[in-house]
């Protein structure tokens, strides 16, 4: 006698899906998977017939699309497809697919597992199809057969898209916080947001990666050197994505007094201050013929002008350099002749040279001639008088002395420009 029994099955299935989790079909992309049902042996159970119902259709709670309609097979020969018809083991329907499976053994024990697989185009709409199991089974030592019934949810979504992206750069002393220009020597982090399974870093120039594996992660250490291109590779099945990162460091601003170059120098790696530094240390007439000496390397730039309508109304100005180095003085000149002409010479110098600027005249004398003198430093240099520029400058003030007690013997007062020039000829 067989009676019908929904609870509980005598056999153990466990039931998986291939792929895991099932993706839904998309309108250019549809999408199969199987429905694995695996039941091992049990001896103390005899089993007639197996049925797998799997819902049809187009609704969220049916399986596979009805056309293709889905298929069935059996790994164990002992257990073949049947069109016998069994009552309480299910029929196919149109919203409804049944799959009977006759166990062909002699004495109906469950000697050996068994793997019946479900194979279809699962349909375009998302949620829980509901795969039944049927048995007509019994206990060996019963032998009242009965119809067994075991549900399984089989839970079905669209396909996660693969995505790579909001690649940063973070130190790891402040994890998670962005960083757009990092310090040098400081250690840095290189993070990624990915559904993808395994990654690959590349760097500047390599064709090797620096990492790879499942860390969605690179540890960049304290060893950039330089702004570096990195490349994020992730991969996910087949598919394989690429971000781009672009790490700059953050150049501290430097400033110099001296550039010692033998052959080639790089200033690329930070901003620099070379020419910042310029200041017009003489504008006017009648140079007083001081002597400086920079601290720091630089240029000086002399302009001279005639403010004359003589044609032939000349000046001139020379510019001596005493080497810091020692040896001999090098001689700079320029001249200016004509009413209303003009010259000007720029002279590179180094810390510590000695220089001294000399205007000489001719006809109008030096009320004739207007000089402007520039000092640009390379970084911060000033430009300082000389040692001797004090000793210069007692010597001018004993000539102006030795003048003005001529003046007050001879009662006889010397124009300005007269008194100048007896000066400058006492101090050649």
């Amino acid at each position: 006698m067989e009676q019908r029994d929904q609870s509980s099955t005598l056999l153990s299935y466990d039931v998986t899906t291939e792929p895991s989790p099932v993706n839904i079909s998309s309108a250019n992309n549809p999408a199969t998977a199987k429905v694995i049902i695996s039941a091992g042996a049990n001896v103390n159970v005899d089993c007639k017939y197996i049925a797998i119902q799997v819902p049809i259709g187009d609704d969220a709670t049916d399986m596979y699309q009805v056309s293709p309609l889905p298929t069935a097979s059996s790994n164990n020969p002992d257990w073949a497809p049947s069109s016998d018809v069994v009552p309480g083991m299910g029929t196919s329907t149109s919203n409804s697919k049944n799959f009977l499976f006759k166990h062909v053994s002699e004495d109906m024990a469950v000697n050996t597992p068994f793997t019946i697989t479900v194979d279809g185009t699962v349909n375009s709409s998302s949620g829980v199809a509901v795969i039944l199991i049927n048995e007509r089974s019994t206990l060996t030592t019963d032998g009242t057969y009965m119809t067994r019934q075991k549900p399984e949810d089989i839970t079905k979504a669209a396909e996660e898209t693969f995505f790579l992206n909001n690649v940063i750069a973070t130190y790891t002393d402040t994890p998670g916080i962005p960083v757009t220009l990092l310090q040098s020597g400081r250690d840095a982090q290189l993070q990624w947001q990915s559904n993808g399974d395994y990654f690959k870093v590349y760097a500047g120039g390599n064709t090797a990666p620096v990492s790879e594996g499942s860390n969605k992660y690179y540890d960049i250490g304290s060893g950039l050197a330089s702004d570096t291109v990195f490349i994020v590779e992730a991969t996910k099945d087949s598919q394989t994505l690429y971000q781009e990162f672009f790490i700059k460091l953050e150049r501290s601003k430097a400033s110099f007094t001296q550039i010692d170059v033998n052959q080639s120098a790089s200033l690329s790696q930070g901003t620099v201050d070379i020419l910042s530094n310029s200041v017009v240390f003489y504008d006017g007439l009648n140079f007083p013929n001081n002597t400086y000496s920079p601290s720091s390397d630089g240029f000086i730039t002399i302009t001279i002008s005639m403010n004359t309508t003589i044609s032939d109304d000349c000046a001139s100005v020379a510019l001596q350099v005493w080497p810091s180095s020692g040896g001999q003085a090098q001689y700079y000149h320029t001249s200016a002749t004509g009413q209303y002409s003009a010259n000007t010479m720029t002279i590179p110098v180094k810390k510590g040279d000695r220089l001294l600027v000399t205007c000489y005249y001719n006809h109008q004398g030096s009320n004739s001639c207007w000089m402007t003198c520039l000092w640009t430093a390379i970084g911060q240099g000033s430009l300082g008088q000389a040692w001797f520029a004090k000793q210069a400058g007692e010597r001018k003030q004993k000539a102006a002395d030795f003048i003005a007690a001529l003046e007050v013997a001879f009662e006889k007062q010397l124009k300005a420009e007269t008194r100048d020039l007896l000066i400058d000829s006492f101090l050649q």
